[in-house]
């Protein structure tokens, strides 16, 4: 199987715009049937876009801006979307608790061109 590579074009930390409620920062914690379909893949592994309609009218960082901003945007709103699973054993009673952390949820954002495998970092 042939590698195709890839051009690394920017990457980044995603947090949101605005200060969240200490609210907002809680764990989710998940009932058994929720944990469930933790099991089931996520289909989605990319955001897609349009193609400029031609080269003269396309800005790769007014891009990479605005797409910053709106993922930003949408932490502020989604917040759980920044979270990390955590798995924390409990004593009395015993017992396992599954939750979604929101202690370091930022993760990093790696924009690329071409196909899979390999990265080259431009």
């Amino acid at each position: 199987m042939s590698s195709t590579l890839v051009n690394l074009i920017s990457e980044c930390f995603i947090k949101p715009l605005d200060e969240l409620s200490p609210e907002a920062k809680q764990p989710i914690h998940f009932t058994p049937f929720e944990l469930a379909w933790l099991n089931f893949k996520y289909s989605q592994r990319g955001l897609l876009f349009r193609k400029p309609p031609s080269p003269d009218c396309f800005s790769i960082t007014t891009f990479l801006n605005h797409l910053q901003h709106s993922l930003s945007a949408t932490l502020t709103h989604f917040y759980p979307l920044a979270s990390r699973f955590v798995t924390r054993k409990q004593e009395n009673p015993p017992s396992y608790v599954i939750y979604l952390s929101r202690k370091l949820p930022w993760r990093q954002v790696y924009l690329c061109q071409g196909g899979s495998h390999s990265i080259r970092r431009t």
